[in-house]
């Protein structure tokens, strides 16, 4: 059903349901979010580059099948996270077999398959970094955002260059730099929030 407030975005579609009506933008994004997320889980217990790829081809197979099967969400056994971490974790054991390499019951239980087990700090570091890294991504290609400001960003607050030294090279004054700074800081938790609406209660 269209959303009647044409302000407001269509929420309820939620990117589980997108991907199973077969809509590229929703796939492009599920990759975008749990692809690069899923990779480095399956490095995080210890896999090569190419078996943690494969993990991600099996995690990426598995979904699509249950989207076949008329999977849904229920918030009552827990959000898709979960669901995702549980379909990582088996296929990051079905790889080690394939491998030939030794299984330890500390690389099954790493991802926490319980959604009321402590997480991983790790793993809690990995997906912060990587909503990070959504964020900026999106923020590199928003025609709001000015290439010189996203470059002082990330040199001064990403990789932590001094700030005289930043906004000399770009022709700054360190008062605008501290301004870009708090403005970015601001637009990517806006983005966060605007993602957190397209991903729905997932």
């Amino acid at each position: 059903m269209a959303n009647s407030d044409a302000g407001v975005p269509e929420t309820r579609l939620t990117l589980i349901e997108r991907c199973r009506e077969g809509k590229d933008d929703a796939w492009r994004t599920f990759f975008e979010v749990y692809g690069n997320l899923t990779f480095r889980y399956a490095r995080h217990a210890g896999l090569s580059d190419a078996d943690a790829e494969e993990v991600v081809a099996a995690v990426v197979r598995n979904f699509m099948q249950s989207l076949r099967s008329g999977f849904k969400v229920d918030h009552g056994i827990g959000r898709f996270r979960h669901y995702l971490k549980t379909v990582i974790n088996h296929a990051i054991v079905a790889q080690r077999k394939r491998a030939a390499g030794p299984i330890r019951a500390r690389d099954i239980d790493k991802l926490g398959e319980d959604p009321a087990a402590p997480v991983d700090p790790e793993i809690r570091r990995m997906e912060q970094e990587e909503r990070l890294r959504l964020c900026l991504d999106r923020l590199r290609s928003s025609r709001g955002v000015r290439p010189r400001d996203m470059l002082a960003f990330e040199r001064y607050v990403l990789n932590r260059e001094p700030a005289e030294r930043v906004a000399r090279d770009l022709g700054l004054s360190t008062a605008r730099l501290y301004s870009i700074r708090s403005e970015m800081i601001q637009r990517i938790r806006e983005t966060n929030a605007k993602l957190n609406v397209e991903l729905g209660e997932v």
